[in-house]
Order: C-alpha cells, then sequence, then structure tokens
C-alpha cells in the first residue's frame, strides 16, 4: 500500500492522489482549519474544518468511481481496495 500526501489540501487535490496511491494522507491542512478558526476567535466552530473534510473525502470518492471497475485482482481473486483518506 502507497499513501502520499504532501502538499494535499482539497477535493481536486485528493482526487489526482487517488490515480496513483493507495491512501490520501492529510494532516497540515485540517491543523491550518483549526487555527484559523482559533485566530477569528472561534475556536470551537469546526465549520470550515468539516466543510474541508467533506470536500476531501468528495475528492476520493470521485477518484474511486473512474477506478473501481478498474482495478485489478488481488492475490485472492477479489479487487483491491480502492483509495481511501486517512487524517494525521
Amino acid at each position: 500500500m502507497v499513501g502520499v500526501g504532501l502538499g494535499v489540501s482539497n477535493g481536486a487535490q485528493a482526487r489526482e492522489v487517488t490515480s496513483f496511491a493507495d491512501l490520501v494522507i492529510v494532516g497540515s491542512a485540517l491543523v491550518k482549519t483549526l487555527l484559523d478558526a482559533e485566530d477569528a476567535g472561534r475556536p470551537e466552530d469546526l465549520t470550515g474544518l468539516r466543510a474541508l473534510v467533506a470536500n476531501l473525502a468528495a475528492g476520493v470518492r470521485g477518484g474511486r468511481g473512474s477506478q473501481e471497475t478498474s482495478l485489478p485482482l488481488a492475490e485472492s481473486g477479489t479487487p483491491q481496495r480502492s483509495p481511501g483518506l486517512v487524517g494525521t
């Protein structure tokens, strides 16, 4: 399994990563969103974080949709797992 996460901060980038990796790793974009809310005096407001996670997940799902039918079979004869989103 291969995970990629350098510079992934939106759904379009996450979708692109799914074309060549098994996992999309997101860390600093999530932290930045939380820090932005804190800097705005609203540390309890998770609206921005929820929007970012939804956008990233939609990007991964969009990437999956185009690949699921063409995934190679694993040794067991079952399709290999499609890409996923990992938050750190």
